[in-house]
């Protein structure tokens, strides 16, 4: 999918890792494709970011509803365990944009 989207060299890709889900079975399906994109992004390293959202909403890889945004305990997960809600979607847009203007400006 990477290769696809890189366009043969013309694009540039981001990916965004999947934060800890809720469910422990679930949780280490995402670890292993999580470790997969890291490594199938190898050989487009200057053409793929690979942006961890893991730290950010499931530090320490440990299923969080909740997190502080602005100061603030915000739920950002949705019911169902797995998917961000609004807030938690508008939280990862900014840090998405955050390293889309990082990249734009440094001219890589």
């Amino acid at each position: 999918i990477i290769d696809t989207y890189r366009q043969q060299g013309a694009a540039r890709v981001y990916w965004i890792t999947v934060p800890a889900v809720r469910d422990p079975a679930r949780q280490k399906i995402v670890r292993a494709v999580d470790a997969a994109v890291e490594v199938a992004a190898q050989p487009w390293a200057d053409q793929v970011r690979i942006i961890d959202s893991i730290p950010v909403f499931t530090p320490g890889n440990v299923y969080r509803d909740a997190m502080p945004i602005s100061g603030t305990e915000t739920i950002v997960r949705q019911a169902d365990g797995i998917h961000l809600n609004d807030a938690g979607s508008s939280h990862l847009a900014s840090i998405v944009i955050s390293s889309l203007q990082r990249d734009w400006t440094l001219g890589r």
